[in-house]
């Protein structure tokens, strides 16, 4: 039975972090650059759409308060552009009825940034590149 770690690594991960706050996303970057195979991070939601464009990043972890646009506002664009990607919505404000709105316009979780730590991150890398490696093994079949 492969680890946790190994199972990750197998799936070979790209994860785009679009965070305005500098050191936030930078501690989510050293969280995660271990186990995924790329890690790029954006200060925007316009940065955001050419790298969700050009990379089809398997996770995307989106800020909900951008300047300009907002991560909610942004979702279903990602979405069309890269349809595999998951998005898992971030925000330090108080969790409330955007959560809700947040999910059916597609985002696979809402995270609170207070809260957030590694161990949650690890959760979501093993939940997605599981997924990932369990479609390439059907397609195998």
């Amino acid at each position: 039975m492969k680890s946790i770690a190994e199972t990750i690594k197998q799936a070979q991960l790209t994860v785009l972090i679009i965070e305005d706050d500098e050191m936030f996303a930078n501690l989510l970057k050293k969280w995660i650059e271990e186990d995924a195979t790329r890690v790029d991070i954006v200060d925007s939601a316009e940065r955001g759409t050419f790298l969700v464009t050009s990379l089809k990043p398997d996770i995307i972890l989106l800020d909900n308060n951008l300047p300009k646009l907002s991560g909610r506002d942004v979702i279903e664009l990602y979405l069309d552009l890269s349809p595999n990607s998951k998005i898992f919505m971030m925000t330090a404000a108080e969790i409330d009825s955007h959560q809700e709105e947040i999910i059916v316009r597609g985002a696979m979780q809402f995270l609170d940034k207070r809260g957030l730590q590694k161990k949650i991150l690890q959760g979501i890398l093993l939940e997605v590149a599981a997924s990932i490696m369990d479609k390439k093994s059907s397609s195998k079949a």
